[in-house]
């Protein structure tokens, strides 16, 4: 038994910590699939679970949840999300893990985030609607805003509410996240002029390297 509704309402979501940008530029697939998908964490702090755009965003979850209730053996939705037999698409960032190292990911603890998919690049624009075209631009770390679709689903026995991606805007730059290659704007402070070519060493000196 399989179903998929996509809704046809279209969210902005609240300012969000950007995390995997990668996924933005080169679709993967995960694991266990064929399929490759462009994608991202939003991540939530604690501003932003404050902002009416993030109740907007709970609110999607439940309803587009209790449409489908009477797919769902009948049982109101809020029941059977607190009996975890629901997905739904907000998460508990103390959850997110590397295999690697079985940390929580860098800018995850104690924030909620989302990870929203799409089978299409999303259009990728700055604070002045200029296309963003090189990843360099848009790193793990700096704060982004996104439009979302949402959907319910029900296939090989798991069923939930999830986000699609649409668009994706950079709002601000960030420190960038661990694990993600760091600016050169974070890894240097500035400097009132350029240092000189002495090199403190005399002409005839042999050196090694």
């Amino acid at each position: 038994k399989e179903r998929h509704v996509e809704m046809s309402e279209k969210i902005t979501s609240p300012k969000a910590r950007l995390a995997f940008a990668n996924t933005l530029f080169e679709a993967r697939s995960a694991k266990g699939s064929s399929t490759k998908k462009f994608g991202c964490s939003l991540i939530f702090e604690e501003d932003a679970r404050k902002s009416p755009e993030y109740a907007k965003l709970r609110a999607a979850i439940t309803e587009a949840g209790r449409a489908e209730r009477k797919h769902w053996d009948g049982t109101k939705f809020d029941e059977l999300v607190k009996a975890k037999k629901i997905r739904i698409p907000l998460l508990n960032g103390n959850d997110s893990v590397s295999a690697k190292t079985g940390e929580v990911y860098d800018g995850f603890a104690g924030n909620t985030f989302i990870r929203p998919t799409s089978k299409l690049q999303p259009g990728i624009v700055d604070g002045r609607l200029q296309p963003i075209l090189e990843p360099k631009d848009l790193y793990s770390g700096c704060y982004v805003r996104a439009t979302l679709g949402i959907f319910t689903y029900e296939t090989e026995g798991n069923r939930g509410v999830s986000f699609g991606l649409r668009n994706v805007q950079k709002l601000a730059d960030g420190p960038a996240l661990a694990g993600g290659a760091s600016r050169a704007e974070d890894d240097f402070t500035p400097v009132d002029s350029v240092a000189g070519t002495d090199t403190g060493f005399e002409g005839a000196d042999d050196l090694p390297y």
